[in-house]
């Protein structure tokens, strides 16, 4: 006989078929919490990891946060049959069993919501980067400002001091103008009256 048919005389196969129909998917508590540690929600906070140490019965707690966490996760696939809720998934001591479809599930929530971890990642990085674009340009535009207003006071400041200029010119004309007159009569007032006297 060969291994298959003797596994079949014995009502091994019959066993794996039905515990397979039954709950096909099945994972350790340590990868369940590694894979979809993610899907924590705010009804069903998330679970503190710890180390596995045989002696002081943290294997027991690892169930306990596996538990927790698929009892949130999986809530929408559980199903009532009469007064008893039949879950999507049973922790053994060191595995979680999936029913079917339960696994499908959990990957597609899981890949939901590293799209939305990464949609956060990509808004707070692009966030990031437009500010400090924004404060490159931003100083940027502050100097050529400065340079232009610089050059426009300074523009101005040159027409009106030739403007000031004009008018200093033109007072200063206007009084040399008026002193020379003034000493053209003294001129004359003297030349008459040195002649006269």
């Amino acid at each position: 006989l060969t291994t298959i048919e003797q596994l079949r005389c014995a009502g091994v196969v019959a066993a794996v078929t039905i515990s397979r129909s039954a709950f096909p998917n099945r994972l350790d508590h340590d990868v369940v919490l590694d894979r979809f540690l993610c899907l924590s929600t705010p009804d069903h906070p998330q679970p503190v990891l710890i180390e596995m140490d045989e002696d002081d019965g943290s294997e027991h707690r690892l169930k306990h946060q596996v538990e927790t966490l698929l009892t949130g996760a999986l809530k929408p696939l559980e199903t009532e049959r009469g007064d008893k809720t039949i879950k999507a998934f049973i922790c053994g001591n060191t595995r979680s069993y999936f029913r079917s479809g339960s696994l499908e599930y959990m990957e597609e929530e899981r890949l939901k919501a590293l799209g939305k971890f990464a949609t956060d990642i990509q808004r707070t990085y692009r966030g990031h980067h437009d500010r400090f674009r924004f404060r490159i340009i931003r100083k940027a535009t502050i100097k050529v400002q400065t340079y232009i207003r610089k050059r426009e006071a300074s523009q101005a400041y040159q027409r009106l001091r030739a403007c000031v200029v004009r008018v200093q010119c033109f007072a200063r004309w206007h009084m040399s103008a008026a002193e020379l007159i003034r000493l053209r009569r003294e001129y004359r007032a003297r030349r008459i009256q040195s002649y006269w006297r």
